[in-house]
């Protein structure tokens, strides 16, 4: 490698002033803090943020920062607030819904954007979905066209906006639909008729985020082709690795939300396939990643062609994921679960229906039956029915196999120089899974259930508890089956039998009177 070709990610930063649109999401904050604790001579960071009613711009900020995943940069960087300005606006609004004070301050200021605002629910309408995923990345790359300094504009998409195709190479690919006559589609169409045509619109992809994600990449493509542009794909990111602690989390999105719903003794039954690549990385690692594609960017300009960065995994299998979860799991369970903490996975579809009933249904009527006599109101039905929407969503990713490629992702990790790659790791090969997932355990504790460690004795007590009650239900049901098949099973060696022994009598017969 030329020494010219090095990449030095504080350097490329330095000086810089970033705009970091979707700044309150999970991948959001995890870049603020990043670039604030281990980039200091960052000049300053626009973070984009949507107004609430109520709320001034300091409330926001606290909000914010108050996020334990900021407790070391505080305290590492004590003065941070002096770096960071919140700007209040909106990508689904026009030229990003800002004021004209602030657009005009940010257009002259800023160097670097980094646009990672997007709507993740998987079944978002799909109107709304163009309007945040799309129509947002428009109006970021205009406002990247008037800013006079822009030395980079990086796109965060998903590593999942082209699984239409089970090969996925670092390009972009052709679109089902223009960006623009998606746009002008949902903006003509009144809501009801969207509504009821979204699976013809998006057919090829699973839900409106892949494929409104999917149509924003063209977009880039067409808006951003004049500028310093990178699109970074991202596998499915989960928590942290390493830092700023080990196992930091803050929502139930995607596979967490199977160690949740497992951890909370709700979720029993998974439909997937354990012999499908997760392909899951840590947001730390992600991070690093996405700071190193933008140092690279900075460093190469606008180029003939857009680069796209695939980041995924390759080694973690889902039956891996779930082995570690529930061994590591039965050690530091929550004082919050409701049962033992157990999970029977499979790919046959029929076999996963009838655990889904009895695993579930069955015992969510129960339960609302015993609060409806109780006097109490109903809930389990309703709770299972977010956990099978949840479970649907998850089992397209955990029953189907895609082949990417990243190239240009080794070739970047090739680039980093020794300190770097010690300060910006995000080698995939360097995870160890094993400790990822009981690291990983112990912060959904922390971060979602929100158990303190003092609380781990009475979990384990509890746990002991479900799981002798746990293998009661099973010794309950083994009997009810047992009885309920013991009845037709002697019916019919009876009714054999008594053929049996009808036809030897008469050949008896038969036989003495041959004699006689």
């Amino acid at each position: 490698m030329e020494i010219e070709d090095a990449l030095d990610v504080r350097a490329s930063l330095a000086g810089q002033t970033l705009l970091v649109t979707g700044a309150t999401g999970f991948m959001g904050k995890a870049l603020v803090e990043k670039v604030l604790r281990s980039c200091g001579e960052v000049r300053h960071l626009f973070l984009l943020v949507r107004p609430k009613k109520g709320k001034e711009p300091h409330q926001r900020f606290n909000e914010l920062f108050n996020d334990p995943v900021f407790a070391r940069m505080k305290k590492e960087q004590p003065e941070f607030q002096k770096k960071v300005t919140l700007v209040s606006g909106d990508v689904a609004q026009p030229e990003l819904g800002m004021s004209k004070q602030d657009k005009e301050r940010v257009q002259s200021e800023v160097t670097i954007v980094i646009h990672g605002a997007a709507t993740v629910r998987f079944d978002e309408k799909l109107k709304l979905a163009v309007a945040i995923n799309i129509f947002g990345t428009q109006e970021v790359l205009k406002l990247c066209h008037s800013a006079p300094n822009l030395k980079a504009f990086v796109h965060i998409s998903t590593a999942y906006a082209n699984c239409q195709i089970k090969e996925i190479e670092e390009r972009i690919y052709a679109p089902p639909i223009d960006g623009d006559k998606m746009i002008q589609l949902t903006e003509c169409m009144p809501d009801d008729i969207i509504n009821s045509c979204t699976e013809q619109i998006i057919t090829g992809w699973p839900n409106t985020y892949a494929f409104t994600k999917q149509i924003a990449e063209d977009v880039v493509r067409m808006y951003g082709k004049s500028l310093p542009s990178v699109i970074f794909r991202p596998a499915i990111v989960v928590g942290t690795y390493a830092e700023p602690v080990p196992g930091w989390i803050d929502n139930v999105y995607g596979p967490t939300g199977v160690v949740v719903g497992a951890g909370a003794g709700l979720m029993r039954t998974l439909h997937a396939d354990k012999s499908v690549v997760a392909n899951l990385v840590p947001v730390d690692l992600t991070i690093n990643a996405l700071l190193a594609a933008t140092s690279q960017v900075v460093k190469s300009g606008v180029q003939d062609e857009i680069s796209v960065y695939n980041y995924v995994s390759s080694t973690l299998t889902w039956g891996d994921f779930l082995k570690y979860y529930l061994q590591h799991g039965m050690t530091v369970p929550s004082v919050k679960a409701v049962y033992y903490y157990t999970m029977t996975v499979t790919a046959n579809r029929f076999f996963y229906l009838l655990m889904v009933l009895l695993l579930h249904w069955i015992p969510a009527l129960l339960i609302d039956g015993i609060l409806v006599v109780t006097a109490q109101k109903p809930q389990a039905l309703k709770i299972y029915r977010k956990i099978h929407k949840f479970s649907t969503v998850i089992s397209f990713f955990a029953n189907n196999q895609w082949k990417f490629t990243n190239d240009r992702v080794r070739i970047l990790w090739s680039k980093m120089s020794e300190s770097d790659k010690k300060d910006f790791n995000f080698d995939m090969d360097s995870v160890n899974w094993d400790k990822f997932a009981q690291n990983n355990v112990k912060g959904i504790r922390i971060y979602l259930f929100q158990d303190t460690p003092d609380t781990i004795p009475t979990g384990k007590r509890r746990m002991f508890f479900f799981h002798i009650l746990h293998r009661l239900v099973q010794l309950c049901c083994l009997a009810f089956l047992v009885w309920f098949l013991w009845n037709p099973v002697t019916t019919l060696f009876q009714y054999f039998t008594a053929d049996d022994m009808n036809t030897t009598i008469q050949y008896t017969r038969h036989i003495k009177t041959k004699i006689a």
